[in-house]
């Protein structure tokens, strides 16, 4: 169980190789806020004694994303586009304490998913550094019952993308599907209660998630950055979920209207390689989240 949460939380997905200068530097200023994309930087492995930082291999986009209430990270092989690991949920932070509440998970039978998971948080040089450890069960025959056995350490350095400096900044949230269309003219549709489907949108990126009510499956997801100019919202696309999906490296232009919490969207264009391909019909209505 510890080597399955060390593989999909503390990025030994990643498929690194040397290493960076020891973690030992004077910490910068804390930001107020934590929206924004970050990609991983380095990882510091518990096979290394806690001393040494690996950088993480190029063929892995290695993502978290951050709106004013909610997270997600990705691992995505991208040499075969395969999706290796994901989650996310809610978080706090204070300017010092970062914490996660896990709300859905990828591996689906991970012991992650349910927990809350405090980190500290500090800034060197720039980038984010924050460690924290989840707790690994296993189940216990004699007592019938979940029991924690040991835990794993989480330390990880984030860089953030810098947002596009033109970027309306109107739409960074965390939305939520109300409704949407199949086909053009076709009756307005909604998914059943029991699924999920949320889009974060930061200053430079969005990511979308389909799962289901307990969050221990995810049906769907993609990422990729965003040019938003106040009118024509623009998607290119850097993943999708499950893998072989046309419209992955995709570029989507979208029409739309945003009224306060409410965002109406259609696709108008979708391009590939410099050339106007056929795309799925897109049109969907979302509401902003609202804490409960």
């Amino acid at each position: 169980m510890k080597n399955i949460l060390i593989l999909a939380v503390a990025s030994i997905y990643v498929l690194a190789s040397g290493c960076s200068s020891d973690s030992s530097k004077e910490s910068t200023t804390a930001p107020k806020s934590l929206v924004g994309t970050w990609e991983l930087v380095s990882y510091m492995s518990d096979s290394s004694g806690g001393k040494t930082w690996i950088d993480h291999a190029s063929n892995i986009l290695y993502q978290k994303h951050l709106t004013p209430t909610h997270f997600t990270w990705i691992s995505y092989q991208k040499d075969n586009d395969q999706l290796v690991g994901m989650g996310g949920g809610t978080y706090t932070y204070d300017g010092e304490n970062y914490v996660e509440n896990i709300e859905f998970f990828l591996p689906a039978t991970s012991s992650i998913l349910g927990q809350k998971i405090n980190f500290t948080a500090d800034f060197v040089d720039g980038e984010w550094h924050h460690r924290g450890f989840v707790k690994d069960f296993e189940f216990d025959v004699e007592s019938a019952e979940t029991v924690v056995v040991d835990s794993s350490r989480i330390e990880e350095m984030w860089r953030k993308v810098p947002a596009v400096a033109k970027n309306d900044t109107s739409l960074v949230g965390t939305w939520e599907l109300v409704s949407y269309h199949e086909k053009e003219g076709g009756p307005e549709m909604s998914y059943p209660g029991f699924v999920k489907y949320m889009k974060l949108v930061t200053p430079s990126h969005f990511v979308w998630i389909q799962y289901n009510d307990d969050g221990d499956y995810i049906s769907g997801t993609g990422t990729g950055s965003i040019i938003y100019d106040g009118k024509t919202y623009t998607e290119n696309v850097a993943m999708i979920h499950p893998s072989g999906h046309t419209l992955t490296g995709a570029t989507i232009t979208f029409g739309g209207v945003v009224n306060a919490n409410r965002w109406t969207l259609f696709a108008e264009k979708t391009v590939k390689q410099g050339q106007e391909i056929d795309s799925v019909y897109i049109d969907e209505t979302w509401a902003r989240y609202k804490k409960p």
